[in-house]
Parts: C-alpha cells; sequence; structure tokens
C-alpha cells in the first residue's frame, strides 16, 4: 500500500483530521503465507457469516445488529463457547485495560490487547490466527481497528499513540509500502519550539471511498522561565 505525501489536512480547535488517498498491494512470501492460509481456512470453515466490520457496528456507531438469533426467550439460556486471553496483564495495572470494541470480517475477529497489539481470532473457536509485535505503541489504549479492501489487499488500520500502522490483515505484518514501512508519524508537522505537543490516536479510523480520515491532537503546556 502507498499513501500519497500530499495528506490532506484540516485543522479544527487543536485537533489535525488527515486524509490520505489508498492505494493497496500485497506481496505474500514464506512464513507470511502460512499465516494467510490459516487465514483462509478460518473464512471457508465460518462461511456463510455476517460481518461486524466497522467500529461499534457501522459508520454511525450504532451498536446495532439485525440478527435475530438472540431474543428475549433464549437470551437466559446462552452459555459461554469459547474465551481469550491476550495475555499482558500485570500486577501494577499497567497494560491491564482492553477497551477495544472488536470488528468481525469474513469470520475473522480483529481487536487490540491490553498491552495494544492487534490480534486476530478464529470468531467461532478464538483460536489466535496472529498477533502483531509492534514496539512503537506507547502513550495510549486503544478503542479498535479499520479495516478496509480493494478487493485484493487486505488491511487493518490501527492507530497507537502518534502512529498510524497499516497492517496486513492476513498475516499481521506491516505493510511496508504505506507511509515509512508501515506506519505514518502523526506528529509530524506540529512539533513547535519549547512546547509540550502529544499526539493521541486510540479510535478507529474512518474510511471513505479512497480516503482514509484520521485525527491527530495537542495540547500546550505553559512554560516556566
Amino acid at each position: 500500500m502507498k499513501a500519497s505525501n500530499r495528506a490532506i489536512l484540516a485543522i479544527v480547535k487543536g485537533f489535525v483530521a488527515l486524509s490520505f488517498p489508498l492505494i493497496l498491494s500485497a506481496h505474500l512470501t514464506g512464513c507470511n503465507a502460512g499465516k494467510a492460509s490459516k487465514i483462509q481456512e478460518a473464512i471457508t470453515r465460518n462461511t456463510p457469516s455476517t460481518n461486524w466490520d466497522k467500529y461499534n457496528g457501522d459508520g454511525a456507531r450504532s451498536h446495532f445488529t439485525k440478527l435475530g438469533q438472540i431474543t428475549r426467550e433464549n437470551v437466559g439460556r446462552l452459555k459461554v463457547a469459547w474465551t481469550y486471553s491476550s495475555v499482558g496483564a500485570d500486577s501494577v495495572l499497567e497494560g491491564t485495560q482492553m477497551q477495544c470494541n472488536p470488528i468481525i470480517v469474513d469470520g475473522i475477529l480483529y481487536g487490540v490487547s491490553a498491552k495494544t497489539q492487534v490480534f486476530a481470532l478464529d470468531a467461532a473457536t478464538g483460536k489466535e490466527l496472529w498477533k502483531t509485535e509492534i514496539v512503537d505503541n506507547g502513550g495510549t489504549t486503544s478503542r479498535g481497528v479499520t479495516y478496509y479492501t480493494d478487493g485484493k489487499a487486505k488491511i487493518i488500520f490501527f492507530g497507537a499513540g502518534q502512529w498510524l500502522y497499516a497492517i496486513n490483515a492476513e498475516t499481521g505484518e506491516l505493510s511496508q509500502t504505506f507511509g515509512n514501512l508501515g506506519k505514518i508519524d502523526l506528529k509530524a508537522g506540529i512539533n513547535r519550539p519549547h512546547a509540550d505537543d502529544y499526539v493521541v490516536s486510540n479510535t478507529p479510523n474512518t474510511i471513505f471511498k479512497i480516503s482514509l480520515l484520521s485525527a491527530r491532537g495537542w495540547q500546550k503546556k505553559k512554560m516556566r522561565c
């Protein structure tokens, strides 16, 4: 995937909205092809399935689905189908929150762990298919991810701290042709002398046609002389 260097910016009350044209490409080799194979096997097993492919269900963030399997009559008889431990919780309450609303696309569940790593699960069994090992992901929890496909490449967009990542949805690897080897620095261009600027991007991005809309914010602290 390649993002144009001509990102569109709109500044409103300390926040910056960015729009990146999306041009996707995908190349799978070696172990990546093996991971993609597991994803395809899960998709086949779970077909047909109904997608929950946007943050909170749809573009309106309505939290609503038309699925009718769960009713007032049977809700009291529901049982746990599976559980998944994302690992990372500790005894000093650092990195213990999972704030994400997972998405489900073609029977694959994509979410974010307490340690701010993206993972893919077989939605029918809870089996982990891949999990990222991103290093530059501090400074924020995450509320989820954004899915995009052009019919060929499948991409997960993920904001962590000052970074926007593009992840191959089939392998969990960074898309090397997006931004700078798979990531974009959302803080670039807003650094100011003697100011304490920071960026937090923890809510899933929005995609409109072939443009990805993200947001970034900063705060200026008073300087002591």
